[in-house]
């Protein structure tokens, strides 16, 4: 963690991410309108160019609003034999944890509006993580929503195991510049429709 990081640098560093987040909201709102076969394409595009050890389990997530849906993804990676789990928020500024899910499992809409899976499913530690984000770079940093969930996540993972977090955006969703600071975890590989970064 950088210790150079006073107070102020902080608050400046929230201040940039939160304008940001309301220009990116827009941007992936046109993305979402304009490529209606995303989801699709994201798919193709993960099983041609990623290689996933056999075994591995994979966290996915539910798509809200104008997010990048890796519903098609994850079902396809469940034909294919692989373990998929979804996030839970169990309490707020914690990290998040995951359970099984298979495709037509009754989910529950937690307090936020987010599907997740029923209390009663098996809790899964995942090798790979797919992220929802509003922006990133070509270094691979991440604009999330400002929660810290997925921060958190992946650090505290990333103490007990080698895991993986790939961002899903779409290509417009990239920019030169995210302002970072030391909480922040950095993801190992963004997949868009049509790109790896």
């Amino acid at each position: 963690m950088n210790s150079g990081f006073s107070q102020s640098s902080l608050h400046a560093v929230r201040t940039a991410k939160k304008h940001l987040r309301a220009q990116m909201k827009l941007r992936r709102d046109q993305a979402y309108a304009q490529i209606p076969d995303a989801s699709e394409k994201l798919c193709a595009n993960f099983l041609q160019h990623m290689s996933i050890p056999a075994g591995s389990i994979i966290a996915s997530y539910r798509a809200i609003g104008s997010e990048l849906s890796p519903h098609f993804l994850a079902d396809s990676l469940h034909d294919k034999g692989f373990t998929i789990s979804l996030p839970v928020i169990v309490a707020p500024h914690m990290p998040l944890v995951f359970r099984r899910y298979q495709p037509g499992d009754t989910l529950v809409t937690c307090e936020r509006g987010i599907e997740e899976p029923a209390p009663d499913a098996d809790e899964l530690m995942p090798d790979i993580l797919l992220v929802p984000l509003l922006a990133f770079n070509n270094f691979r940093a991440r604009l999330g929503y400002g929660g810290g969930y997925y921060d958190r996540t992946l650090s505290g993972l990333r103490k007990r195991k080698k895991i993986l977090g790939y961002g899903i955006a779409f290509n417009m969703q990239e920019v030169i510049d995210i302002p970072t600071n030391p909480f922040d975890a950095p993801l190992d590989a963004i997949i868009t429709e049509d790109r790896i970064y």
